[in-house]
């Protein structure tokens, strides 16, 4: 109809459109024989498709040996990154760098001996469970702005880490030491230890 209206009235598709109430683009889909996205059968995930640009195993072998050099051992990975970049060694992002790093599990800190390095598994991470309300709280101290951009407020907030229900709060001007020690004094006062 609407072509009917468009090219025998001289009116064109637009008023044609807003005379029958059909939008534009619905008109032009009809008239083209668009056809509705059908989805791939069988879709390859994104992490194995075939990446042009990705390293080769030979370049990523060769981070690999840059990041468990001896000379490099005390280095954070970025650094270890510019000063292989700077000698030429590597032709790659920082953060292809890292991110390989990551997977090879070389982050973090890479000084020998220390517990804290991703290697060393002598110390666990400790993981509390709290299986009902009451048993374990969660505090942080958060900034608020108030009405102009000079004024700012402290929140201290400490929460029930089971039911997530606020324990206690009170806003301060400044963090300090006696606020949370009060507030959790009357915490406790008031829900148990």
């Amino acid at each position: 109809m609407v072509t009917a209206l468009a090219t025998h009235t001289w009116i064109g598709v637009k008023a044609a459109c807003a005379l029958t109430g059909l939008a534009r683009s619905t008109y032009y889909r009809i008239e083209r024989g668009y056809r509705h996205y059908k989805p791939v059968q069988d879709p390859v995930p994104h992490t194995q498709r075939f990446q042009p640009a990705a390293l080769t195993a030979t370049e990523e072998e060769v981070i690999v040996e840059i990041l468990n050099r001896e000379e490099y051992a005390d280095l954070s990975v970025q650094q270890t990154y510019w000063r292989a970049f700077d000698k030429r060694e590597i032709g790659c992002s920082p953060r292809t760098f890292y991110r390989i790093a990551a997977r090879y599990g070389t982050v973090g800190d890479r000084r020998r001996g220390h517990h804290s390095s991703p290697g060393n598994h002598s110390r666990s991470k400790p993981i509390i469970h709290a299986s009902g309300p009451g048993q374990l709280w969660s505090w942080d101290i958060t900034d608020l702005h108030g009405p102009t951009n000079d004024d700012r407020y402290k929140l201290y907030l400490a929460i029930d880490v089971f039911s997530r229900h606020p324990v206690c709060w009170r806003i301060e001007y400044t963090e300090n030491k006696p606020a949370a020690i009060d507030m959790f004094t009357t915490a406790i006062a008031e829900h148990g230890p």
